[in-house]
């Protein structure tokens, strides 16, 4: 058999139902599916008997995914034949017109869909509508080219968040919830176990993409701590083991799957193999997996063949054993045989005539039936839409004569979007229940929540039972009767990894102690100020002196933020912490350390070039140089961003074994390249500090005690900001300890150069009112021994030179004065 659904052909029941699966000969293939009615029902060739001749033909584009056996796809033409057959018999209808479907076998693959979708095109007569596909990818190809043909797509179960989207995709709408509707049910399930910290197994392409980037920003505003980072599969890469081994060693113990079946079954086979079972793991997936999944291997299309993975159907059954799923459910469950429906049959008539039809044609039914009831009620709202636009249009809704829907082809986008209104405004009560669409054209759920539980042998997993809803006002979990959070973990519930809190008492203390700092340093700032005139003040240059301090008020920020970032913040801040940590201490070492190191700089630029009448660098030249390393900060942070708080996960040993423990470290995605390109970059302006420090160590000048201060202060930051610098790579899993290492290192660091730079000078200023320097000596030009007596500062020497040029201008007078009154006399007696 070239196609899964010409075996058709050899069934007698088949007759009624061949135009569903002619198509699938091939894959991309097409046919016209001709339903017969009535007087052909004995018609021994039913896909050529044309029921009711007089009507005008609407031909609709539909997409099935007929050759993909995990997708239960090759039902689903019956269950759009069924919708056709019952709006034929419902004279109220489009009582005119017949609903022709012209079916398409897109193999759940974009290339068979987007082949498909142009071949029907091409075809010559006009199509009015799109069913389908059943797939995501197919589908998402397809709503991007419909809009262009001024065609409206209605799908049954392609979920994809992405289709959501009404700005890229403004003709699309489906009788399936959105998998947006899941993230509430996630949420809810996480919020009533108690579950803080959670781990995502994402599949990446542009199905799962955005439902990840949702469902983490959602987690997290509910104050759910996502993992470190995203864990992620590239299609057709199997790479399970060593992401679910990263998964073991992280000591995160509940995990959400967003990835196909396929790759499912070799996580939960790469769990059972490391004991990542229940009751010490949990597993949530998505929820539109077929039944029993598990057991047999899948081929997803010609383009991607899985192979099963390393273990047993048992095996597999024990790891997936208490997973949970969200699952939409229709308000008239099928069981219920008293609901109503307002499409031909009721929910509980539709099931039944369904599942005979399938078995008949000797396909699977797994999910089969669930799914056919969307196929149905998309069947039913593309009639119902085009009944209403037909309507409209004979009453001259479009210009002053009544046109038809025969008027309608792919340019006229005035009459396509009356089926887009249309389609919009649908209310109806179909076999799946009541089918509305909201702003984004998706369906309005109601949602179940699910769990793999094995049978009374405890041999034998049953498909997933229900066990609560979700109440869709109040988002909470309903617990169906006989059910309890005992019931759905009998073990007990599975305990997340806890994060590792800093302590409040030491928080308390360094947040105390640095701000302590600040008022100190908001007291340097106002000595400088004040006390700017002295000299012993002004020779140490005081702006300069305030930008240290602001450094120094950073670092000590830096202080509380690190301990509040680990501590007492909410998610909701915690990620502007970790931006904020990140860029006040770069900036604030750059301010002390630069200056500090600009400042050493000019003291090693004087005594080396001693000449009188070099000019020394003014205190702009300074500031220059700081500003320089303050944009090359800049640069980093602006290209390294966003830096969010990530969880890393460890275990650590303890008297009752290893318990699983969540590290907080902020992280950006770039940090991996730049952060070593930062620390080499500060490391190389270290030991320019250290160099010019060991330069003008020796300095003996007791008037120029400032740049032996700023040597013994650049000495002690080159010291402090290694030993952080190690401590905060390792590894180390005692989070106090680091935070009192890195705190009190900081603090001391901070303190310790205000101190060895103000205080001396608040000392001496008291003991010396006037604030007055007396200068011993000036620089010679040996280069090899001026260091040893000539430590002027740069402002002394401008003052001498200042000194001397006004003594030549007071010679020069006295020269002028002496010609006008007497005669030229000799240079000794001037002298």
């Amino acid at each position: 058999m070239a196609g899964g659904c010409v075996q058709a052909l050899f069934l007698p029941v088949a007759l009624l139902y061949l135009g569903a699966c002619i198509l699938l000969l091939r894959p991309g293939s097409v046919s016209s599916l001709v339903l017969c009615d009535g007087d052909c029902a004995n018609a021994t060739e039913p896909e050529i008997c044309l029921p009711f001749p007089d009507r005008i033909p609407l031909r609709v584009m539909a997409f099935f995914p007929c050759d993909v056996p995990s997708y239960s796809g090759r039902g689903l033409p019956v269950a759009a034949q069924m919708a056709v057959r019952a709006i034929l018999r419902n004279d109220s209808i489009l009582p005119n017109y017949r609903i022709e479907l012209a079916l398409n076998n897109t193999m759940c693959t974009r290339v068979n869909g987007i082949r498909a979708f142009i071949t029907q095109l091409l075809g010559g007569d006009t199509r009015y509508m799109i069913i389908g596909p059943g797939c995501s990818t197919g589908a998402l190809r397809i709503a991007e080219l419909a809009p262009f043909y001024n065609l409206t797509q209605i799908a049954f179960t392609a979920t994809s968040i992405t289709l959501s989207d009404k700005r890229r995709f403004p003709n699309f709408f489906r009788t399936t919830p959105s998998d947006n509707a899941s993230i509430p049910a996630f949420c809810a399930t996480i919020k009533e176990f108690g579950w803080q910290q959670v781990a995502i197994i994402a599949q990446r392409n542009e199905v799962f993409d955005n439902l990840t980037l949702v469902m983490r920003a959602v987690l997290e505003k509910s104050g759910v701590r996502v993992l470190t980072e995203r864990l992620s599969l590239e299609s057709g890469i199997t790479n399970t083991h060593g992401i679910v081994q990263q998964l073991n060693t992280s000591g995160v113990r509940v995990v959400i799957l967003n990835v196909f079946e396929d790759i499912a079954r070799e996580i939960f086979c790469a769990a059972y193999m490391r004991g990542m079972v229940y009751p010490r793991y949990v597993f949530l997936s998505v929820y539109w997996y077929t039944d029993f999944w598990w057991r047999d291997p899948i081929t997803r299309g010609a383009a991607y063949t899985y192979d099963p993975p390393n273990c047993t159907a048992e095996e597999l059954e024990r790891a997936i054993f208490r997973s949970i799923s969200p699952d939409f459910y229709p308000e008239a469950p099928p069981e219920d045989v008293n609901a109503t429906s307002d499409v031909g049959y009721t929910p509980f008539e539709f099931g039944q005539k369904f599942r005979s039809n399938i078995l008949a044609l000797g396909f699977p039914i797994s999910d089969a039936i669930r799914t056919g009831r969307f196929v149905y009620d998309a069947v039913w709202a593309a009639a119902l839409a085009l009944h209403k636009v037909s309507e409209e249009l004979e009453s001259g809704a479009i210009g002053r004569e009544p046109v038809s829907l025969t008027d309608f082809n792919t340019s006229r986008g005035d009459i396509n979007d009356l089926i887009v209104e249309a389609t919009r405004a649908i209310k109806f009560r179909g076999v799946s229940g009541e089918v509305t669409f909201n702003r984004f054209g998706d369906r309005e759920p109601t949602v179940q929540l699910y769990q793999y539980r094995f049978s009374g042998d405890l041999t034998d997993m049953n498909p997933p039972e229900p066990f609560a809803r979700l109440d869709p006002d109040t988002q909470e979990v309903i617990y169906s009767p006989g059910e309890s959070p005992e019931t759905v973990f009998p073990e007990g519930i599975p305990v997340a990894a806890e994060p590792v809190l800093i302590h409040h008492a030491l928080f308390g203390v360094y947040t105390f102690l640095a701000g302590l700092g600040v008022v100190f340093a908001v007291v340097c700032i106002i000595f400088n100020i004040v006390f700017r005139k002295k000299q012993v003040v002004k020779l140490s240059s005081p702006y300069l002196n305030v930008i240290i301090i602001i450094g120094a008020i950073f670092l000590y920020v830096t202080v509380i933020i690190i301990g509040v970032d680990k501590n007492i913040a909410s998610t909701d801040t915690v990620d502007a912490l970790c931006q904020t940590q990140i860029w006040i201490a770069t900036l604030g070492f750059s301010l002390f350390f630069g200056t500090m190191l600009a400042k050493t700089w000019r003291v090693y630029y004087i005594f080396r070039n001693v000449e009188l009448n070099q000019s020394p660098q003014k205190d702009w030249i300074l500031l220059l140089m700081v500003a320089v390393l303050l944009a090359v900060d800049l640069l980093f942070l602006i290209i390294v961003t966003p830096w969010r708080l990530r969880l890393t996960g460890r275990l650590v040993s303890r008297d009752n074994g290893e318990i699983p423990h969540l590290f907080g470290e902020c992280k950006a995605d770039e940090a991996y390249y730049w952060v070593p390109v930062l620390l080499a970059y500060k490391g190389i302006l270290l030991l320019i500090g250290l160099f010019l420090a060991i330069e003008t160590y020796d300095v003996k000048i007791k008037e120029l005690r400032d740049s032996k201060l700023i040597v013994v202060s650049v000495f002690f930051i080159a010291v402090i900001s290694v030993v952080d610098t190690v401590i905060a790579l390792l590894p180390i899993n005692n989070p106090n300890a680091v935070y009192g290492v890195l705190g009190g290192s900081i603090f001391i660091l901070a303190t310790g150069v205000l101190v060895l730079l103000y205080v001396t000078r608040m000392i001496e200023l008291r003991n010396n009112p006037s604030g007055e320097i007396q200068v011993s000596s000036i620089p010679t030009k040996n280069p090899t021994t001026s260091r040893h007596f000539s430590n002027t500062d740069a402002h002394n020497i401008d003052e001498l030179k200042e000194s001397i040029h006004s003594l030549k201008s007071q010679i020069e007078m006295i020269k002028s004065r002496s010609s006008d009154c007497q005669p030229m006399k000799t240079n000794n007696e001037v002298t």
